[in-house]
């Protein structure tokens, strides 16, 4: 009868023991799921900021090449126009249009006559 006593003592020996751990494992459990949790959540932040700034990059470096895009067209016009402008202040250009459309000519002979300013001429009487 005595092992029968024994073995219920460690019976309820262990129990006991197991109920501890039970209740230990129990009073952790809500802070270990608030930690997984939290973990959980930062993981998932940092995925988002990471997404978001790839979408960022994505975007601008559209835009850039859109500009470039851009850019090159305005040169292209840019260049175009600086030769028409070239074309038509082109000296001979001119001349022809004068000639043909509006019908003037080139004098045969030029005759010139000096002209003296007022400060010109005080100072050719100073001379005298």
């Amino acid at each position: 009868m005595k092992q029968i006593l024994l073995s219920d003592y460690y019976q309820d020996f262990f129990k006991a023991e197991d109920e501890e751990i039970e209740t230990a494992e129990n009073e952790s459990r809500p802070k270990t799921i608030f930690i997984t949790m939290l973990i959980v959540i930062s993981l998932l932040f940092m995925g988002l900021m990471y997404l978001r700034q790839n979408v960022q990059y994505s975007k601008i470096s559209y835009e850039l090449s859109a500009l470039r895009g851009t850019l090159s067209d305005l040169q292209n016009v840019n260049n175009q126009l600086q030769v028409k402008s070239e074309e038509l202040g082109s000296l001979s250009r001119i001349e022809k249009i004068a000639k043909e459309q509006l019908g003037l000519v080139v004098p045969k002979q030029l005759k010139t006559i000096p002209v003296t300013t007022a400060s010109k001429a005080k100072k050719n009487k100073s001379r005298r």
